[in-house]
């Protein structure tokens, strides 16, 4: 957005010079580098680049190129190295930063802490939901009139309550890799196939009995149809 943004203004005239650390900074691709150079050319931008002081010019088109072309080929490699590692991470359990039910030690990758208070909590919830037949909005209503809040300390919502009764954390299941980045030169994350998901069993995390869980996921999946079938909230005695 702010590279967009120093476009925009350079078009209007806002600066005539343009400092850049060094040619991998200055866009995702080759293409893209190239064709922004040419537009602040074209508009009497001159660009520094600090780094590459007395090697480029950038009125040197193809060794611009050659160089952001390196550049390139670096930030491909590094994306390689870092899904690399974040994807042995997953197959070794590492266990998200914030969960409601448990404590995180900062540091630690691959443990968290039962918070008791917490869990109780956890357990209240499923019971709420599969015993007492109340649904999302009811149960958020009633631990926010007890004054209780979540992990970061906001109001409870029917999706928050939502998110508690499908997480499979809490039978002792850590799952990574539900997102990932499929292009290279995009931040932008995509949902992934259920089957590409990393599932590692945890026991020492588990708050609630299978039984109990999947009596819960079976009433959510079918409240979930009755309202898209009928375009009408399921409603019952709360």
């Amino acid at each position: 957005i702010q590279f967009q943004q120093m476009l925009s203004d350079a078009k209007r005239g806002y600066f005539d010079v343009l400092f850049v650390k060094d040619v991998s900074r200055f866009a995702r691709n080759t293409v893209d580098s190239l064709e922004s150079v040419r537009m602040l050319k074209e508009h009497n931008v001159d660009i520094v680049f600090i780094n590459n002081q007395g090697i480029l010019e950038t009125s040197s088109e193809l060794m611009f190129t050659i160089m952001s072309a390196m550049a390139q080929e670096e930030s491909v490699n590094m994306s390689k190295r870092v899904k690399f590692g974040k994807k042995q991470n997953a197959y070794k359990g590492k266990v998200p930063n914030i969960v409601y039910g448990y404590d995180k030690i900062p540091g630690e990758y691959y443990s968290l802490h039962i918070n008791e208070d917490e869990a109780e909590v956890v357990r209240r919830i499923f019971r709420m939901y599969v015993e007492d037949g109340m649904g999302c909005l009811a149960i958020a209503k009633s631990l926010n009139n007890e004054g209780l809040r979540t992990k970061r300390g906001a109001s409870w919502s029917q999706n928050a309550i939502s998110r508690i009764i499908r997480n499979q954390i809490y039978i002792g299941k850590v799952i990574n890799g539900k997102e990932a980045t499929k292009e290279i030169y995009s931040n932008k994350r995509e949902a992934c196939d259920q089957s590409e998901w990393i599932i590692v069993e945890n026991e020492a995390l588990r708050l609630v009995e299978d039984d109990l869980f999947e009596k819960a996921q079976c009433m959510l999946n079918g409240r979930f149809d009755a309202f898209h079938m009928t375009g009408e909230r399921h409603n019952n005695r709360y």
